[in-house]
């Protein structure tokens, strides 16, 4: 039995976020690695940390090609205003909005 999912109807889902951190990340890393390793030769935990960001950095382009490709997804609204997210069909008219 398959749970339906939440958020899938979700726009904001902070992955625009992720991808930038991502990518600072990568830049620092990729600046700073070699000033990383002299100065903490012996440290598992650093090293670890590297080789991690590192990792993310290779899954990077294609993490950030499926969120623009899904971000991007042009679909049609819904034949029935009635269908869509947020739609009050019973609603009185908008009303002219009084600008002085």
């Amino acid at each position: 039995m398959t749970l339906p999912n939440p958020y899938a109807d979700y726009k904001k889902t902070g992955m625009d976020k992720m991808l930038a951190l991502a990518k600072t990340l990568c830049r620092l890393v990729q600046a700073f690695e070699v000033i990383i390793n002299a100065v903490f030769p012996d440290s598992v935990a650093i090293q670890l940390l590297l080789t991690a960001i590192k990792n993310v950095c290779a899954l990077l382009p294609d993490a950030e090609a499926e969120f623009y490709a899904w971000q991007l997804d042009q679909t049609l609204p819904p034949a029935d205003a009635g269908d869509a997210l947020g739609i009050i069909v019973d609603a009185p008219p908008a009303q002219a909005p009084d600008i002085t």
